[in-house]
């Protein structure tokens, strides 16, 4: 249905109000990305970086940041995604991906005059996460990854991601109104069915997910900027990350990965994990992919006892 980012605003402003946080606001240009983004800005302490997944925006963190109001929670719009403006130009191959990826983060930490920040990412962005640990390890304290990361091996795409995949589909479904039932129905199949069963998401957090898709061009202009899906065929597999880089990592990072996670449960977590130099896993027991949502007090306590531990001397080159 086009941008109208006044009603868009309305149906955030409700969600963050409900969790008990009014974040400023802040938009920096990116050189090497070419682009303008908007980051939330809430609390007051370590700077901290919150990194969004696919088809979405920065706002799904909401009660988690509402959470760690000891941390300055900076919470991106990626480019193209919420009210960020969009990429110069549509990237069809995953090695110029790649390169966008591990660009991002510290073109944004520039932008901030920030030389050293803690990452919490998810999904997607947990791909730029981990990308961004191997090219500048030394701008990176920490990295809490929550759910499965994309570069991760995965089994059968959830099949609304795979329409996501279909250039079509995504354009007819941007032009057509979005019920709250499709709207139920999308989130329970990316990893919130029992969050919305157990009345953890609150309608604001529906409203404010139906207008994202109705008032933005999230899906669409993510899709063009992420080359990651195959269609119905499901994730591009030149997008994983091989056992050299993962190796590789010298950042401090942190798993809490749900064990019922759509994506990728317990097996891919361990699995995955294992190679990642030093990395920690916490599987949440009876938690999907969006494990802030099925446990919001006990993924904040994890993070905060993550983040707030004493710095290490950085090992790599």
């Amino acid at each position: 249905m086009g941008l109208n980012e006044r009603q868009y605003r309305a149906a955030e402003s409700r969600y963050w109000e409900v969790e008990g946080v009014l974040p400023t606001e802040t938009w920096v240009r990116l050189p090497r990305i070419g682009t303008r983004v908007r980051i939330q800005v809430a609390g007051e302490g370590p700077p901290v970086l919150f990194v969004h997944g696919g088809s979405i925006n920065g706002t799904c963190f909401a009660p988690l940041v509402a959470r760690l109001s000891d941390f300055r929670c900076l919470v991106l719009d990626r480019p193209g995604c919420g009210l960020s403006e969009r990429l110069p130009a549509r990237v069809s191959d995953v090695a110029t991906f790649a390169i966008s990826a591990e660009t991002l983060i510290v073109d944004v930490l520039d932008a901030l005059e920030i030389e050293q920040a803690d990452i919490v990412a998810t999904s997607l962005g947990g791909y730029h996460a981990l990308r961004t640990a191997v090219a500048h390890p030394s701008r990176i304290r920490r990295v809490l990854e929550l759910g499965f990361p994309i570069g991760a091996p995965n089994g059968p795409m959830p099949f609304v991601m795979r329409l996501a995949g279909v250039r079509g589909v995504v354009r007819l479904m941007t032009r057509l109104p979005v019920s709250e039932r499709a709207v139920r129905s999308m989130l329970a199949q990316i990893g919130l069915r029992r969050a919305l069963a157990e009345g953890r998401v609150p309608q604001e957090g529906i409203e404010w997910f139906r207008a994202l898709l109705r008032y933005t061009d999230t899906m669409k202009n993510d899709l063009d900027a992420s080359p990651i899906l195959h269609g119905l065929r499901g994730v591009n597999p030149a997008i994983l990350l091989d056992d050299e880089m993962l190796g590789g990592i010298q950042v401090p990072m942190l798993f809490l990965w749900g064990a019922e996670d759509q994506f990728g449960g317990e097996p891919v977590a361990r699995s995955f994990v294992a190679k990642v130099h030093g990395a920690r896993l916490v599987v949440i027991p009876e938690s999907g992919h969006v494990v802030w949502l099925d446990d919001p007090d006990g993924i904040a306590e994890s993070t905060r006892e993550f983040l707030a531990a004493p710095s290490v001397a950085h090992q790599g080159p």
